[in-house]
C-alpha cells in the first residue's frame, strides 16, 4: 500500500479485528508481522506469510523484539470487555500499551492504536460525541483502560515524538464478534436476551471490515498522526432493530423490553467506577454495557470522511446476511 510505513506489526492479531485485518493486509502483499501469546493459536490461513513473534506486550522485552525492523504498529492487543478487575485492565491495556509506545518511539515505527468509542464514557448518553467532545466520566475497568490508553499515547507522543493515531470504533459487528454478534446470541438462545427501555436509540454499528478499511486509510495517511478518528458505519438501525435481527437469525421472536433503570440500579449496587470496584455478580448486565445498549449512540465521523474519503463498504443488510450465512455452517 502506497505510503503505508513495512513491515507491519500487528498486536492482538489473532483476535476478531486482527483477524480481519492481518487478512485484508495480505491480500494487499503486505509483509506481516503479528505478536501473539506463547500459547494462543493462530490462523492455519496464515501458513508461513505471517511470521509470529510470540510474547506478551506487557513484558517490554517482547514488544522490542516484535518490533525490530517494523515501520507501522497496528496496535490491538488489549482486555475486551467486562470481565477481569480493574488492575487485569489496566496491566495489559494500558500498561501493554506504554510498552509499545516507547519501543515504537525508540525505532521509529508508526502506530495506530485501536481504543473504543467506550472511551467517551458517560457523554454517550448524553450527547453526540465528537472527537474534541470533553470525555465524560469512565463506567467500567475497560473504559478507564481505554481512555487511559490514549492519554498514555498522547504522554509518550510529547516525550518522543512518536507518531501515533488514535481511533475510537463504536461498536463492532461482524462474524466472531464477541459481544456484539456471539454473545448476544448466546443470551438470546438461553432465552435471556432482552431490549433495554424501547430500544430506539441507534445501536452505533460498525461493520468489521469497514473499520478495517478505516484502520488501512490511516496507518497510510501522515496527516493522520497525532489525530483522533471516531470511525462508526451511521446507519440509522436501532437496538430494537438489530437485537431483533439476530433474534431472527437463531429463529426467535421478538425480544421482551426491560425498563432502564432498574437495571441502571441494579448495576450500581453490583459495581462502583468511581472506587474501581468491578462487578461481583456477572450474571447482572454491567455499567458499560449498559451505558451503550440503553443509550441513543451519536457519533460524529465528518472527520475521517471528510479527511480521508472514508465510507462504510460493507451494508448493515450485508453484514448481516454473512453472519446468517455462517451461523448456518455451524448449525445454529
Amino acid at each position: 500500500m502506497a505510503n503505508l510505513r513495512t513491515p507491519v506489526l500487528v498486536t492482538g492479531a489473532g483476535g476478531f479485528i486482527g483477524r480481519r485485518l492481518v487478512a485484508q493486509l495480505l491480500d494487499r502483499d503486505v509483509a506481516v508481522v503479528a505478536l501473539a501469546l506463547p500459547d494462543e493459536a493462530t490462523p492455519e490461513v496464515w501458513g508461513d506469510r505471517v511470521r509470529i513473534v510470540r510474547g506478551d506486550v506487557r513484558q517490554r522485552a517482547d514488544v522490542e523484539q516484535a518490533l525490530r525492523g517494523i515501520g507501522t504498529v497496528f496496535h490491538l492487543a488489549a482486555l475486551v470487555g467486562t470481565a477481569g478487575s480493574y488492575e487485569d485492565h489496566w496491566a495489559v491495556t494500558v500498561e501493554g500499551s506504554r510498552n509499545v509506545y516507547e519501543a515504537a518511539a525508540a525505532v521509529g515505527a508508526r502506530v495506530v492504536v485501536t481504543t473504543s468509542i467506550c472511551a467517551y464514557g458517560d457523554r454517550i448518553a448524553k450527547d453526540v460525541c465528537a472527537e474534541d467532545s470533553e470525555r465524560g466520566a469512565y463506567q467500567g475497568q475497560y473504559g478507564r483502560a481505554k481512555q487511559a490508553q490514549e492519554d498514555v499515547a498522547d504522554e509518550v507522543r510529547e516525550k518522543t515524538g512518536l507518531a501515533v493515531t488514535i481511533v475510537r470504533p463504536s461498536n463492532v459487528y461482524g462474524v466472531g464478534s464477541g459481544p456484539w454478534v456471539e454473545g448476544m446470541i448466546a443470551l438470546i438462545q438461553m432465552g435471556l436476551g432482552m431490549v433495554v427501555g424501547t430500544g430506539s436509540g441507534n445501536a452505533g454499528l460498525v461493520y468489521v471490515d469497514n473499520l478495517v478499511d478505516a484502520l488501512l486509510l490511516l496507518g497510510a495517511h501522515e496527516g493522520a498522526i497525532g489525530r483522533v478518528y471516531n470511525v462508526c458505519d451511521g446507519s440509522d438501525v436501532t437496538w430494537r432493530r438489530y437485537l431483533d435481527d439476530l433474534a431472527a437469525l437463531v429463529g426467535v421472536g421478538s425480544l421482551p423490553a426491560t425498563p432502564l433503570e432498574p437495571l441502571r440500579a441494579a448495576a450500581l449496587a453490583n459495581e462502583d467506577p468511581a472506587r474501581q470496584v468491578a462487578p461481583k455478580d456477572e450474571a447482572l448486565m454491567p455499567l458499560e454495557a449498559l451505558n451503550l445498549i440503553g443509550s441513543d449512540n451519536r457519533f460524529d465521523t465528518t472527520r475521517i470522511r471528510t479527511e480521508l474519503g472514508w465510507s462504510p463498504r460493507v451494508s448493515y443488510a450485508e453484514g448481516l446476511a454473512e453472519i446468517k450465512a455462517h451461523l448456518a455452517t455451524r448449525g445454529a
